[in-house]
């Protein structure tokens, strides 16, 4: 699995979106080995204001997972990034993802999974 990260080849939804049609280009048997790991803070980080017309252009089929954090802290609705829609997308997927809440206090991480089970409930 590779992650977008910040300043590195990948780090947006059109070039997530890129990599996948390469890769189901010239790999097709690659796709079901192959996939994003989605940092949503890292993506938001890149793209801010245009945070969900880059989510809406990575392909789901390529998401093996998702990593749930605010700066590695814990995620709430008070952050800026639009978690309900983060969670309308991945409540949308057909397939089985990873869901990583990635935080950097462990005693944060049970509050985390709490969130993304509540977001989860809650998706139309």
């Amino acid at each position: 699995m590779i992650e977008n990260r910040t300043g590195q080849f990948i780090s947006d939804g059109t070039e997530i979106h890129h990599f996948w049609e390469y890769l189901s280009e010239h790999h097709p048997h690659m796709k079901n080995k192959l996939g994003v790991v989605l940092d949503i803070q890292q993506l938001y980080t890149v793209t801010k204001k245009n945070f969900l017309e880059e989510l809406a252009t990575v392909p789901l089929e390529g998401i093996k997972g998702f990593h749930i954090h605010y700066r590695h802290r814990l995620t709430d609705m008070s952050n800026e990034i639009p978690w309900r829609q983060v969670f309308d997308t991945i409540s949308s997927m057909e397939h089985d993802i990873l869901i990583n809440p990635e935080i950097h206090h462990k005693n944060k991480v049970k509050d985390t999974i709490q969130f993304c089970k509540r977001m989860l409930g809650n998706a139309r």
